[in-house]
């Protein structure tokens, strides 16, 4: 997925001059066919709601990037335990070496429900990917798992009224599948869904 922009630190939003890519360097790799509902099966082991998942696990700086040619202002929040990268992406380390990136994404002219077909269309004949829907503070969420040989990517889609294109939050886990996933892990991401927030541009 692509950002167009780059976002600044402190609730300030910046304007978008040029595009850039907001996606784990190794996500490309990881397109797979359909397969088994996520909202059951691979995150099962999350022990926030999604419907109510709250901050807690998250820092208190507010991020925020302006799409270039749209009037809104995309703010979020990404857990304590990960250093950002850029504005839009970070990544976090566990004790035992494990490695995990988080990033934001846009794409325009689409909307979730298509881009989670479309990464199930692009796949590999050995891959699976599985789609859901899911309500994550109260936005209707669209999401994805998959595995690859690198790790897994988890992909959560948003496409809120009046927007003509689809935000993304994307998990890669390196070296770990998405059975394998620790739940806290989870519990992050769904945090950093539920922080999106759209407000607009200054």
């Amino acid at each position: 997925m692509v950002l167009a922009g780059c976002g600044q630190s402190g609730g300030d939003g910046g304007s978008a001059e040029d595009s850039g890519a907001a996606t784990p360097s190794t996500s490309a790799s990881t397109s797979a066919s359909t397969g088994a509902s996520i909202g059951v099966e691979a995150d099962g082991a999350a022990s926030v709601d999604p419907a109510d998942p709250g901050e807690d696990l998250l820092d208190d700086v507010v991020r925020g990037v302006v799409i270039k040619g749209t009037d809104r202002n995309l703010t979020w929040k990404f857990p304590e335990t990960y250093e950002t990268s850029d504005a839009q992406q970070a990544s976090s380390q566990d004790e035992d070496g494990a490695k995990y990136d988080l990033a934001i994404g846009f794409k325009a002219g689409t909307d979730s429900r298509t881009e989670g077909q479309a990464l199930a269309d692009r796949a590999d004949a050995d891959q699976e990917v599985t789609v859901d829907e899911v309500e994550v503070g109260g936005k209707p969420i669209v999401t994805t798992a998959t595995d690859s040989t690198s790790g897994s990517l988890r992909t959560y889609f948003w496409s809120p009224d009046g927007v003509d294109g689809t935000y993304a939050v994307l998990l890669f886990a390196y070296d770990t599948t998405v059975a394998d996933t620790p739940g806290e892990r989870l519990d992050e991401v769904y945090q950093t869904v539920g922080s999106l927030d759209l407000e607009a541009a200054p």
